[in-house]
């Protein structure tokens, strides 16, 4: 029970890392010093690791929830296509929404300035995985979890 929150306590940090290793661009050249070339591999490998490693603890909680009887959710959708479903999820989707359309807007505007673009791309990642974690059943498991522990 107690590795569970762990793994996903894991799972959110590194979904968090994810996207805000997009950040380290402003400071990564391929063709500047080696400092440089260092943070722009480093962009792609803590992307990629943050990615794949929230995923797999997730992928071990999902397992986890399955396997427990005494859990079952009146609502079965995806938390990619599930709103509101709490507290917590309601702050991230108003986050992602805020974020989307302030990023389209900022897309389309040529003359402003590409920096804030590249962190409204990476503030709207960290929110649409904040948004999938947060409204899905792995969330909803947790939190049953939680409950049942604090009763015991």
């Amino acid at each position: 029970m107690i590795a569970d929150v762990k793994l996903m306590k894991g799972a959110l940090i590194s979904l968090s890392v994810s996207p805000l290793s997009i950040l380290l661009t402003f400071w990564g050249d391929y063709n500047g010093k080696v400092l440089n070339v260092i943070i722009a591999y480093l962009v792609g490998v803590l992307f990629w690791a943050g990615l794949i490693s929230g995923c797999a603890m997730l992928f071990v909680v999902n397992k986890h929830r399955k396997a427990d009887k005494s859990f079952r959710s009146k609502k079965k959708l995806p938390g990619v296509i599930s709103f509101f479903s709490n507290q917590h999820a309601m702050l991230a989707d108003v986050f992602m929404a805020i974020s989307f359309v302030l990023l389209l807007v900022f897309l389309f505007v040529p003359w402003f300035n590409q920096g804030v673009t590249v962190v409204l791309i990476a503030v709207f990642l960290f929110a649409f995985n904040m948004h999938c974690v947060l409204n899905g059943m792995n969330f909803k498991y947790i939190q049953y979890m939680k409950k049942k522990e604090s009763r015991t």
